[in-house]
């Protein structure tokens, strides 16, 4: 089964110099409870408790709350403090915020997540092999393998090679029974592409869905992808 996860970090950006209703989280959640998404993510930053308010938003909704922590202790104990269901560990200064399952300091972060039993982990790898390998060697809950690179491709080749590269990729997790998500300037065109092939858990999106919410209304476009997931 699959799943859309709504990532708010475009909305919280635009709402820092908009605000406006539509950028505002808790004014979206009406309309995510009501098309049956069933997650919602953002990043921690010190600054996001001015617009996120986590506990009116568990009030307000259902969906599993996965909040993206930096890998580092200061971070992922603020982060802890807010009770998610999941945290997905990120490295918000590498290209496209991917962790480095094999860094020296990856067990002892993960194991500081580990310890407290309310929460799941999730890591956010690179479309890679052995951050595959070494994502299941600290016996993680899930993996987010990024798609920002298949997005990128401007030609059909390059596409197709970065498209195969990320479903084997995939299959490689799910072969060894680890939970797989995706994220990552995904539109429809990527979404769809990749479903064609494989399953995943969670697919999450944020630019795509606020592009077409300025264009067709947030409800309408929310629906759109909640549609193409369901149905391909």
């Amino acid at each position: 089964m699959r799943y859309l996860e709504v990532n708010l970090d475009p909305f919280i950006t635009l709402n820092r110099v908009a605000h406006q209703a539509l950028s505002h989280p808790l004014h979206l959640l009406g309309y995510i409870e009501a098309t049956g998404v069933a997650g919602l993510s953002f990043t921690y930053y010190p600054e996001v408790g001015e617009i996120i308010n986590v506990p009116a938003i568990r009030a307000a909704t259902h969906c599993r709350l996965n909040i993206r922590a930096n890998a580092d202790f200061q971070s992922i104990q603020r982060t802890m403090q807010l009770k998610p269901d999941f945290i997905t560990i990120v490295n918000v200064n590498a290209v496209s915020q991917v962790f480095d399952a094999r860094d020296a300091n990856a067990r002892d972060l993960i194991e500081t997540i580990q310890s407290a039993q309310d929460f799941n982990l999730i890591l956010r790898l690179a479309p890679d092999i052995n951050q595959l390998r070494a994502a299941y060697r600290l016996k993680v809950d899930e993996v987010e393998i990024a798609t920002d690179d298949l997005a990128l491709q401007d030609t059909h080749l390059n596409f197709t090679a970065a498209l195969d590269q990320l479903v084997h990729v995939i299959r490689v997790g799910q072969k060894n029974r680890l939970r797989v998500s995706i994220g990552g300037n995904l539109d429809a065109r990527i979404i769809r592409s990749i479903l064609q092939l494989v399953e995943v858990e969670f697919i999450s999106i944020g630019r795509a869905l606020l592009a077409q919410a300025l264009v067709r209304g947030f409800g309408n476009a929310l629906q759109d992808f909640v549609t193409l997931t369901e149905n391909i």
